[in-house]
């Protein structure tokens, strides 16, 4: 069991259950600090990866084992925030 969640200051960290230190850190610097803001982040592949939003309106997708990413879905134009989203993410 693993919590994913966006730590508001340069990424995703990612958590076992029952640690209170991140097992990983995943860099995902905001594009500004005025733009430093809880992300969307959820898994993928049962665990193997996870996908999160990002400052510059791109979504990345990282490997959990590594944290290299995997794929960015670049976006181009004007980025909408919402502030109901899920920024914490748990892997039972």
């Amino acid at each position: 069991r693993r919590i994913a969640l966006t730590n508001l200051g340069d990424g995703v960290d990612i958590y076992s259950l029952g640690k209170s230190y991140p097992d990983l850190r995943i860099k995902n610097r905001p594009a500004s600090e005025d733009q430093n803001i809880p992300m969307q982040v959820s898994w993928l592949f049962d665990g193997a990866a996870i996908i999160s939003g990002s400052a510059d309106g791109d979504v990345r997708i990282w490997a959990t084992s590594t944290g290299e990413p995997l794929q960015i879905l670049e976006h181009k134009g004007k980025t909408l925030l919402r502030e109901e989203s899920t920024f914490i993410d748990i892997l039972v």
